[in-house]
């Protein structure tokens, strides 16, 4: 086990690091997700106008394709914000069921 360089009162000391390994690096799977979503990030505007004015023009057959592309963007886009926020709430379940089974302190006095 690793010494920490804390205060008498459990705080870091000035310019001690609480974590001074860092934050863990990404994998190469998150390097590449996270550069695929930004260019889809990047590029969704353009493909949306692109798409409307095609239509526009007449090319409503254009519309099927981009639309399902589209789905698939918001999708993938909800998935993660549907995860983040199932974690949340699992977190705080835990959080509800520690409290409800953790007893209160007594009030009376001896």
């Amino acid at each position: 086990m690793t010494t920490t360089n804390r205060t008498s009162r459990g705080q870091f000391a000035p310019g001690a690091k609480g974590n001074p390994a860092g934050r863990p690096k990404l994998t190469e799977q998150e390097i590449a997700t996270r550069a695929c979503l930004k260019e889809i990030d990047e590029a969704t505007p353009f493909l949306v106008s692109r798409a409307i004015e095609r239509a526009y023009n007449g090319e409503a057959e254009l519309m099927g394709p981009a639309l399902a592309c589209l789905a698939e963007i918001m999708k993938a886009r909800n998935l993660e914000k549907e995860e983040r926020l199932r974690n949340e709430a699992r977190l705080l379940h835990e959080e509800m069921l520690r409290a409800a089974t953790t007893p209160a302190p007594s009030t009376t006095s001896h």
